[in-house]
């Protein structure tokens, strides 16, 4: 199926004038953030990587012959490989079979530099009915919104004598004037640098309507990969405070608008561990994070926080035809901005957290199968908790449980026509001197999503 664009809704994020729109803010390092935080500079830095390193200023970056090529977008397993002529790129297909498709893109006028440019177009329109007792159901939720998207992805890749040099940058433009830099890379080799999805994720959830509202949490973030067998990768990555630029939309649930007492200054950056292998029948990931201790802008001493993330999907074709289930599963400790998935973590990002010592753990199982080439259906449910014990500020409990359902239609190939039901019970019972916030109510909510990509 077919993924659909990422763009966010926040009302709770910082938002900064850049090139005459706005892009979500979050903590985050505050030094690297300066050479990303701007969307003309990040988007001007990569288009000029994809036509400089070439080495031939002189000549237009096509040349005179437009020729395919393959994106290299796996650069630790490709260290020294290229774009292949269009008859080996016929070949590699015809092998390939019914796996995942290459990105094609245009070669540059080195004859060695890949450049891919895709894009989307997407649309959804959601009803929502909260019962009186949800939290921040008085403030500001609407039945009924709407909203629509447009994303850019840039990607190119140059074999070099050093390994293959990668570069990539996604941003999104919404109609409610809000645009969000979602990714903004470069590597050479098994070696990345810039600003990212989390090496801590695993279930993306792309098979869902809230997925284009909701994108994967980032961070900046210095990352080594490795290959110690075919189809596993093992990651080591330095990454800053996970951020959520996200917030309520058309597509997903509204989330609560409860809030603690703010956090100054954000946690210190976080090393995380992972180990991804990809299989015909099953595939899975572990990661573990860690994070020392900090000190916030009051001078208060902050715990160090740790949390692990174990995901399968299994290909159970064998018990039902065209059927895949994946499992989540996730504790953490002090890092509540972890907990859950895409779609609950906006709900404990309005909390604002993460100076405060939480213990959570959260849960999944989704379920998808292709009815026939065109019609898909999909369903999943979910659950986090998380406790903080007694302290100055803040002490409690917050409960969600989450179940989603919806069928897809795809007419043609990268368009997609989902509508989703979605329900979601949250439970929030924080008190302290700073902030008390208590409710237990339910959500319901109907989507109709529209998702092309080109």
């Amino acid at each position: 199926m077919a993924k659909a664009a990422e763009s966010p809704r926040s009302a709770i994020c910082d938002s900064t004038k850049t090139c005459g729109s706005k892009i979500c803010g979050s903590k985050i390092w505050p030094g690297p953030l300066l050479l990303l935080q701007s969307h003309c500079a990040a988007a001007s830095f990569v288009i000029a990587l994809a036509f400089a390193h070439g080495g031939q200023a002189s000549a237009a970056p096509f040349g005179d012959r437009v020729s395919s090529c393959v994106l290299i977008e796996d650069a630790a397993a490709n260290e020294a490989g290229g774009g292949g002529s269009d008859e080996e790129l016929e070949d590699d297909e015809d092998d390939e079979g019914d796996g995942e498709k290459d990105v094609r893109g245009l070669l540059a006028a080195d004859g060695v530099t890949c450049i891919a440019i895709s894009g989307s177009a997407d649309a959804s329109a959601q009803t929502m009915r909260q019962t009186a007792k949800y939290p921040g159901a008085t403030s500001g939720s609407v039945p009924y919104s709407s909203i629509a998207a447009m994303g850019l992805n840039l990607a190119t890749s140059t074999p070099t004598q050093y390994g293959v040099l990668t570069t990539g940058f996604e941003t999104s433009f919404a109609s409610d004037g809000q645009s969000t830099l979602n990714k903004a890379t470069i590597g050479v080799g098994p070696l990345s640098i810039g600003y990212d999805s989390s090496q801590f994720n695993y279930w993306t959830g792309d098979n869902f309507a809230g997925a284009a509202l909701q994108p994967m949490p980032s961070s900046f973030q210095i990352a080594r990969t490795f290959k110690p067998w075919e189809n596993t990768t093992f990651a080591v990555s330095l990454e800053s405070a996970i951020s959520q630029p996200a917030g309520p939309g058309a597509g997903q649930q509204q989330s609560s608008q409860a809030g603690s007492a703010d956090s100054d200054k954000s946690p210190a950056g976080g090393v995380v561990l992972s180990l991804e292998s990809e299989g015909d029948a099953v595939s899975g990931k572990i990661a573990i994070y860690g994070r020392p201790s900090w000190t916030d802008s009051a001078g208060a001493k902050r715990p160090e926080a740790w949390a692990m993330n174990a995901g399968l999907e299994y290909d159970a074709k064998a018990f039902v035809r065209n059927l895949t289930i994946a499992t989540q599963a996730t504790i953490v400790s002090n890092s509540p901005e972890l907990i859950g998935t895409r779609f609950e973590r906006a709900t404990i990002g309005n909390l604002n957290l993460p100076a405060f010592e939480t213990l959570g753990w959260s849960g999944l199982i989704s379920l998808g199968q292709e009815l026939t080439d065109q019609w898909s259906v999909n369903a999943h449910a979910s659950f986090f908790k998380f406790t903080l014990p007694a302290q100055p500020l803040l002490s409690g409990r917050a409960l969600s449980m989450r179940g989603a359902a919806n069928v897809s239609w795809s007419p043609a190939d990268d368009f997609n026509i989902i509508l989703e039901v979605s329900l979601t019970r949250l439970t929030l019972d924080l008190s302290g001197p700073a902030r008390s916030k208590h409710g237990t109510g339910n959500a319901a909510a109907t989507t109709l999503a529209i998702a092309r990509n080109f």
